[in-house]
């Protein structure tokens, strides 16, 4: 690499990378059970997962019976990739590739800052537990943290463009890339907003691209969503994008309220009432249901709006939760008590600290936040998302772009710090001679 910004990659640094990649798969292959998945518990099943391979086995045979619990395109990979006998290999051998795409495109964004910060960043990026725990199950959680990366990837590219009209381009790419995001995992319908926040703060590009982008990005974002959306209601007479649109947020505002607790909400019983409501002959109406659903969502915020807002902001440190420690070791088929447990704690939890207290002296050493604004940015606009958008509910497993951000802020920092000592003791040498 030539400095700060270039997109080159040494083919050591490559040759890192990919032993990684395949240091994964071996885990996949050694430590897991792909073969055996076809049964409720295997390993690479979590709870969700479950609805997942239903929609790809509804995909199986060319036609979809009903409307789907989930956003489509994990489920077309599922279906896509099946293979009799052991279903999930191909999958999750797919998604240690994605893996590797996302260690390449940390390493880049935390090129654009600081050289030293590409393979620092594209290594924790690929070891980080949480990165690959979730990428070794049948979840969707890894392609959309691929599109929120390769969409922070681009916008730093854009914050680097002095082309009016090639920003407005990858603006309108990042709409793009967000949007296949969002086919993917539903919550990323919100994820334009990260980037429609940051525009007004882009001073060095002019004021007519900044505008323009305003409406390319959320324009091209939308195409993909609202087709499929065009897709249910044309086929089934469903206006939604999928039967978990009214559900969800009900559950989430129930829970904070106390009016209910997690279980109540997903095995059913807290809803059953309700549904009998959109129930004629037997047959639930899913537009009336979803009626029924968002009306009673909105009186519970109105009677206990402190309840259920104040800890959309307050949640996030869970984040940071050191019982993730127990996944880790689970994973590994380690016991989950005495020492193993204690040492995967204090190294996960010093893991976190490396990484908070980095981000933070990126922020407030007056040098390093100079050359740091872009991340920094970046950093902020998907930190507050995943605060407020999957809020007091989330598990660690939400925080993975929230971490990604993080991970490659870090790394910018304790770079341009190491440097900035390195610097500093060479000249006190100099001066000393």
């Amino acid at each position: 690499m030539s400095g700060p910004g270039s997109e080159s990659m040494p083919l050591r640094h490559i040759t890192v990378l990919f032993v990684l990649a395949i240091l994964r798969v071996l885990f996949v292959l050694v430590a897991g059970e792909p073969f055996t998945s076809t049964d409720f518990r295997s390993w690479p099943m979590d709870d969700d997962s479950h609805q997942y391979v239903r929609y790809a086995e509804d995909l199986l045979d060319g036609n979809q019976d009903e409307p789907s619990v989930r956003m489509p395109l994990y489920p077309v990979i599922l279906a896509l990739t099946w293979s009799d006998g052991s279903p999930w290999i191909c999958t999750l051998i797919l998604q240690q590739a994605l893996g590797l795409m996302i260690g390449i495109l940390c390493y880049l964004t935390a090129a654009s800052s600081s050289d030293k910060a590409a393979l620092p960043a594209g290594i924790a990026a690929m070891l980080l537990p949480q990165h690959v725990i979730h990428s070794t199950r049948i979840m969707p959680d890894t392609m959309a943290l691929l599109a929120v990366c390769l969409s922070g990837y681009l916008w730093l590219k854009a914050f680097r463009t002095r082309s009016s009209r090639e920003f407005v381009c990858i603006c309108g790419t990042i709409g793009l890339v967000l949007s296949i995001g969002a086919m993917c995992k539903q919550v990323l319908l919100y994820s334009p907003a990260v980037y429609l926040a940051l525009l007004p703060f882009q001073r060095r590009i002019a004021r007519g691209a900044r505008f323009a982008a305003v409406f390319v990005l959320p324009a091209v974002f939308v195409v993909l969503p609202l087709s499929w959306r065009h897709y249910n209601r044309t086929k089934f007479g469903f206006d939604g994008y999928s039967t978990q649109d009214a559900f969800e947020p009900l559950g989430r505002v129930a829970i904070l309220a106390g009016i209910t607790d997690q279980q109540a909400v997903w095995n059913g019983s807290f809803t059953s009432g309700l549904d009998s409501l959109a129930t004629t002959n037997g047959v639930l109406d899913l537009m009336a249901r979803d009626s029924i659903y968002r009306e009673m969502t909105r009186a519970i915020v109105l009677s206990e709006p402190v309840k259920v807002v104040v800890p959309h902001f307050i949640s996030w440190p869970r984040f940071f939760s050191v019982g993730y420690a127990h996944k880790v070791l689970r994973s590994m088929h380690i016991t989950e008590r005495g020492a193993p447990l204690a040492v995967a704690k204090i190294l996960l939890g010093a893991v976190y600290a490396c990484m908070v207290l980095m981000t933070i002296l990126g922020f407030v050493i007056t040098g390093v936040r100079r050359r740091m604004a872009a991340v920094n940015s970046l950093f902020l606009g998907w930190f507050i998302f995943s605060a407020v958008v999957y809020g007091p509910l989330a598990t660690t497993r939400y925080g993975l772009t929230f971490f990604w951000t993080m991970l490659v802020t870090a790394s910018v920092a304790a770079a341009l710090l190491f440097a900035r000592n390195s610097t500093a003791a060479a000249a006190k040498g100099t001066r000393a001679q």
